[in-house]
């Protein structure tokens, strides 16, 4: 597969040179819901925002980034939402960010984010191709809506799918795809499934699973709808991966908490879990 990289200058006039890079980022995923005292069910988290650049990649179609060499840029990484918090934003510098997932209450039926909790919407950041998805129907005492996913939007309970590959452009980058937390269930009605890294909805006495996987940017699940008055589940922290041609340096001191792999082809393959610096020479 050909990532159709350029090496970008001015010349002879000394001006900067920039190296065409190709990423795949993700947002901390919303925490999950609260079910109130009064037994308002919150709704399960929305997944980070995802955006990848790379052809083939799970979301095609965002713009590959031009970095200037030399230049020092801060990777950030955004945490997961605890119950009732939205997950962090990512970037690469000033080229490219992605939203936090919204959380999933309490109440009201979650929040919008990179992808919604409960029936709010996805997509905060406006972007073409979107971010992420909507998320699922919501009552308020009867079940929790699922949190929108990476690919699909989330649906009544049932969290909405992640990307259906990992956004992974080299083997080996260990992330997973993004999905939505599971929404809240009833005392008649068990929460539904998070998918591909969200985590699962209470079901009708018990608390469910108490987060999304790290670094897949899922959402937290909703609450149970017996135990009144307790927390929803916490989201993941999102990714960074950025890949370059391999006859460029990624100095090591530069780039903190970047792990650094080749792709077969010979590329460089960083990939963040938690908030560092790149620096391309």
């Amino acid at each position: 597969m050909s990532f159709g990289y350029q090496i970008l200058g001015f010349g002879s006039g000394g001006g900067p040179n920039l190296v065409t890079a190709d990423y795949a980022i993700m947002a901390g995923g919303g925490g999950g819901g609260d079910n109130d005292a009064d037994g308002t069910l919150g709704s399960g988290g929305g997944a980070g925002g995802m955006r990848v650049s790379y052809p083939g990649g799970p979301i095609d179609g965002s713009a590959q980034i031009e970095i200037l060499v030399g230049e020092q840029n801060t990777i950030t990484v955004g945490s997961g939402g605890g119950p009732g918090v939205a997950g962090g934003n990512s970037s690469i510098g000033s080229y490219v960010s992605t939203t936090g997932g919204g959380d999933g209450g309490p109440g009201s039926g979650g929040n919008p984010g990179g992808s919604g909790a409960g029936t709010k919407t996805g997509n905060a950041g406006g972007y073409s191709p979107p971010e992420g998805n909507d998320g699922g129907t919501w009552s308020p005492n009867a079940y929790g809506g699922g949190g929108g996913g990476a690919s699909a939007a989330g649906s009544t309970k049932t969290g909405g799918a992640g990307a259906p590959e990992g956004p992974i452009p080299a083997p080996g980058s260990g992330t997973t795809a993004n999905g939505g937390g599971g929404g809240g269930g009833s005392q008649q009605a068990t929460g539904g499934s998070g998918t591909n890294g969200g985590g699962s909805g209470g079901g009708r006495y018990n608390a469910g699973s108490s987060a999304s996987t790290r670094g897949s940017g899922g959402g937290g699940r909703g609450q149970d709808g017996y135990n009144r008055g307790v927390s929803g589940g916490s989201g993941s922290a999102g990714a960074v991966v950025i890949r370059v041609p391999g006859a460029y340096t990624i100095p090591g001191p530069n780039s903190p908490n970047g792990t650094v792999a080749t792709a077969p082809n010979g590329d460089k393959v960083i990939t963040y879990t938690s908030t560092g610096a790149l620096q391309i020479d």
